[in-house]
Order: C-alpha cells, then structure tokens, then sequence
C-alpha cells in the first residue's frame, strides 16, 4: 500500500474544542483553531468533563476530611458520638402489624460500606472513560498502532492492565487503573470494620452521701460478738462476701450515691477518700516458758503455762484429756505497759497424747500483740456499694487505739462455744474459728505454728473491721456529703486506627489522580463529534483512512484465517509507525514500512 507523507495532511499543531469558543479564535483552553473546527461539535464522555471531575474530586476530599475529622475526635475523645440507643418500628400490612427495633449498628456498618463500595464504582466508571479515550488521545501526537487503533485497555485484567498501561507510556492512566483496581478490593472491606462500639470510662466529681460517723463511745459492754464471729467465718471459711462497708482487714463508713442523677445508672465505679480503722496482731512463738501440771485421774490434768514476752508476763491455763483431741486455748493478758504494748492474745496448741509431757504433743506457744490503727485511702465501691476495695496511703497510718480496746479483746478472746469463759478445757469461738480457717485450706497439721500465727492475725483482723463497722459508726447522725469520683462508661462508637488510615490513603490517591486527571484530560481537546455506538461507530472514524486499505487487503482474511493483527505483525514493521487524526476527522498512518521478503529456500534457480 502506499504510504501518505504530505504535510498538508500532517495535524500535529491542531486539536479541536468544545462549542464554547472566544472571539480571537481561541478555545476554552487557548488553543489555536481554525473556522472548520469551530464548526464542530466534539464529544466527550461526561464522566471525563470538568463538572464531573469536579464532583468527583470534591466527593473524595469530602470523604477523606470526614474520616480525619472523626478519627482524631474518636482519639482525643474516646469516641465521638454515643450509640446506646435503639428506635421502634411498627410496620403495618394488610392490618397486620409487626414490631422491632432498628439497631443503630446499620449506621457504622452497611452505611460505610455502601457508601465505599459507590466511591469505588464511581471511580472505576471515569477510569474506565479514561481509558477508553486514550488511544484517541494518543493519535493527536501521532503514536504506533499499539498505542492506538489497536489498543483496547477493556481486554486486559483489571489486575494487571495499569502495567500496559504503563509500558504503553500512559502514566496518568496507569496510575488511575492502579487506583480503580484497588479500591474497588480494599475500600469495601476496609469500611465493613472501620468503626466500633467501645465503652470508655470518664471520671467525673459528684458529691456522695456518707451514712455514720466513727464513734469509739458506742464500745459499750453489752454488745454480742457472737454474731461477728459467725460473718468472719461465713465468709473465711465459707467464702461468702463481705458487707459492704469492709474488705475484711479494713472498715470505712457507709457511703451512698445521691438520688436522680442522670449519670449514675451508667456509673461502674465510685471512689471515695475516706478514712479506714483496722486492727492486726504481731504474734511470734515463745520459746521460753514454764509449764506446771495437775493430775485430775482418767487421762485428765490441768496445765499452767508462764512466760514472757517482750517484756509483758503472759499466763494461761488450760485442761488436757482425751476428750480433747486438738487443744487451742486461748488468754489474754491487759495489763501490760504501755512501753512494752498494753497487751497480750495468748494461745496454747497441741494434740493430745497420754505418754506425752503435760499430755501434750506437738506442743506450742504463741504471743501476739495487738495493734489499731487508722489508713487515709482510696475506697473503690461499685454502683450498689456491694463490696469495698481499699486502697491505702501507708504513709498515713496512725494509732489509733479505742477507748474500750480492752472490753473489746476480752470479750472477743474469752467468748466460749458453750457460754462459760472460765471452762479450762473448752476451746473459744476465736480458736475454732482459727482451726476452721486452717483447715479450709486443705491441710492436715492444723497445729503448724505458722499456720497459727497467720490465721490469729486474718481472724483478729477481719472480726474488729466487721465489729467496728456494725458497731463504732454512728448512723444516728445527720448524713454527710463527702467529695468523691464516680467512673462512668459510655457506648460509644470510635474510628479503628488501621482501617480509617489506610482509607484515607487510598482515597488522598484517588484525590491526587481525579484534579491530575482534570488538568491533563481536559487541557487536551476531544476529536469525536458524537459518542461512538459500537462497531458502525468504529468504522466511521477509519472511513476514506488509509488504514482500510489495509482491511481491504484479502490476505489476512485467506491466508491468516481472519487473524488481522498477526497478519499485521508478520507482514509490517510494526512500532514505527505513527497513527494521527487528519483535518477532516479520519485516521491516517505513516511510516508504515512492509518487512522485506524472503524468497523460499527451495525455489528454482
């Protein structure tokens, strides 16, 4: 075929413009045109024009602020709205009506994905124009076939046509397919988990009521300690719960939340500084002691045990016989000086053996000393005030001794299981209720001095914080209110870090790409004057171009089997080629050289 190479035909300064023109024969975009062209009418796909782009990109900022936006309220916030409600609906159908509720959740989950999965397709919808253009694109500068009458972008995989795109040297474009192709994977997913309902906790000031003040006046002799023997050991032994004004080594007084305030049915915590009285034992074995012994007959005998310690007399004495298999006798001693601490808990253990010293084996003394103090914490209470978690400032303790400490040891030590404190050979309340604790912990040597020791101390302990919270708080006093800190917890929906950032990566992409996109597209004037409509379309542009004369060629058709392009590919030179668009429209190529032929290597000479 014959190759046009006149420059007349040559259009490489030309291009066409939108029907808005201005007076000195300048297009919208400055470019030169002629009368003919100004007569035209070019089309572009109104995905490609400006408004759209406009639209698109604005769509793209807007989604992106909104998600920065509300990501760094849900990170300074913890949240940024609260979702803790649900709305009814009743729905009513040929008088049959049905109710439900409508969870809020749709919001945070089908809303965002919908919302993706339409920002993708929108975006996928320009690119896609884009890409159809391009080969027109290409043939105002005049490109190789490849790149233009026989590039379709729409046969390749979407994941993997921006690397054609790019070789094709259409970078914009390849960046666009890149764009499209992964947001339409990723921005739908990304948005099914890109928020949450959390519950975050605020601590907030409310003034708290508090029922009872410490009153060591109402120590009196008359009080029962049977019933405070039997709540330690419904809860030491039985592993019940403490009431509420104790934690079992500590008591604090009463406390109560107001009444009518909004925030306290979602209140999970509330913390009150307040101040706590307990009491210990500091008990040591006594090594150096005198026992005497009286035999009474029938394997019975009365001890007497003497001794000292850390400077205080102590003296106890018990009876031994076989009725008794383990014996844990318990005495006191208030008479010490206040130099040496005021008194003395005294306990004799031991199992009972006919052939042992004093009828007893395993044998030991123990001493403790008691101690009462006070502690300035922190008391952490639940919204009912159940259960008391103490938090305290040692370097706040003090003593604080009551007035009637010594009633008080003396009628908790002494107190018998069958009502007379002065039987020998009767073990007290307080030292069954030591020997239960012991054996609550799975072990058989209940006499273990150390076990002894600690379960004096716990049982001291836990008996004066249940005493003086019966007891020593006088609620007859008018109520208080007492600063304190209420912990609230809120449903709350909060952005998820990983998901909101990487979408709005992928959408700043797409943001850069569309005003890009913009710029390039529309500085470059459309060739078509109406949308192409399929094949009839296609075969106007290449009408009176000598590019049908290479369809008219019948050798692709007999001897290819109606395969154009190899056909094209073994008889041309391909890739020096340059397609263009010519004055009156069509498409002409140049520089389409015949690759030379081989004569056959049998042929005759």
């Amino acid at each position: 075929m014959s190759v046009k190479t006149s420059q007349s035909q040559r259009t490489d300064d030309i291009e066409f413009v939108d029907s808005s023109h201005r007076k000195d024969g300048r297009g919208l975009w400055g470019w030169k045109t002629s009368a003919t062209e100004r007569r035209r009418k070019p089309w572009r796909s109104f995905m490609l024009r400006i408004p759209m782009l406009i639209v698109v990109s604005l769509l793209q900022l807007g989604v992106t602020c909104s998600l920065a936006v509300l990501s760094n309220l849900s990170k300074r916030h913890s949240g940024f709205v609260k979702v803790d409600k649900q709305y009814a609906i009743n729905v009513g159908l040929n008088s049959h009506e049905a109710q439900g509720s409508l969870d809020l959740a749709f919001l945070w989950t089908t809303v965002p994905t919908l919302l993706m999965t339409l920002v993708a397709l929108f975006w996928a919808s320009i690119v896609t124009a884009y890409a159809c253009e391009a080969p027109m694109m290409s043939l105002k500068a005049g490109a190789p076939m490849h790149q233009t009458v026989l590039l379709d972008y729409r046969r390749y995989p979407a994941c993997y046509v921006y690397i054609r795109a790019w070789k094709n040297g259409h970078i914009l474009l390849g960046c666009c397919l890149l764009s499209a192709f992964i947001a339409s994977v990723f921005l739908g997913p990304l948005a099914a988990h890109m928020f949450q309902v959390i519950t975050p906790s605020v601590e907030r000031y409310i003034d708290v009521s508090q029922r009872g003040v410490y009153n060591e006046s109402r120590l009196m002799p008359s009080i029962d300690y049977s019933p405070v023997i039997g709540l330690v050991s419904a809860v030491r032994v039985y592993h019940g719960n403490w009431p509420h004004y104790t934690d079992g080594i500590r008591a604090v007084p009463r406390h109560a939340l107001p009444e009518l305030e909004a925030e306290i049915p979602n209140t999970s915590e509330v913390s009150i500084n307040t101040t706590a009285y307990s009491a210990s034992l500091s008990c040591q074995l006594v090594q150096d002691y005198s026992m005497s012994s009286n035999s009474e007959g029938d394997g019975l005998a009365t001890v007497t045990l003497n001794a000292n310690d850390r400077g205080c007399e102590i003296s106890l004495k018990a009876g031994v016989g076989p009725g008794t298999p383990i014996l844990l006798r318990t005495g006191i001693n208030n008479q010490c000086t206040g130099t040496t601490g005021y008194s003395r808990i005294v306990f004799l253990a031991g199992s009972y053996s006919a052939s042992a010293a004093y009828l007893l084996d395993s044998m030991s003394v123990l001493s403790c000393m008691p101690n009462y103090t006070t502690t300035m914490g922190t008391a952490l209470f639940p919204p009912d005030f159940s259960s008391l978690t103490f938090h305290p400032q040692p370097e706040s303790e003090a003593d604080a001794r009551p007035a009637g400490w010594k009633q008080f040891e003396d009628a908790l030590i002494a107190l018998s299981n069958v009502g007379n404190n002065n039987s020998p050979d009767i073990t007290s309340q307080f030292g069954s209720l030591m020997l239960e604790m012991i054996r609550d912990e799975n072990t058989s040597n209940v006499l273990d001095p150390g076990r002894l020791m600690h379960a004096a101390s716990t049982a001291f302990s836990s008996a004066y914080a249940v005493f003086t919270g019966i007891h020593l708080f006088d609620a007859d006093q008018a109520e208080r209110r007492v600063p304190g800190r209420i912990r609230l917890f809120q449903v709350k929906l909060a952005s998820v870090p990983w998901s909101v950032y990487t979408t709005i990566i992928i959408l700043a992409l797409m943001f850069v790409l569309s005003v890009w996109m913009n710029i390039v597209v529309n500085a470059k004037t459309p060739r078509l004057a109406e949308e192409p409509r399929g094949m009839l379309s296609a075969a106007s542009v290449l009408h009176k171009s000598n590019l049908a004369e290479l369809l008219e060629d019948e050798e692709w058709r007999s001897a290819y089997d109606g395969r154009l392009y190899e056909w094209l590919q073994n008889k041309y030179i391909l890739g020096q080629e340059r397609c263009k668009w010519t004055l009156d429209g069509t498409i002409e190529v140049y520089n389409l050289v015949q690759r030379p032929r081989t004569p056959p290597s049998n042929s005759l000479l």
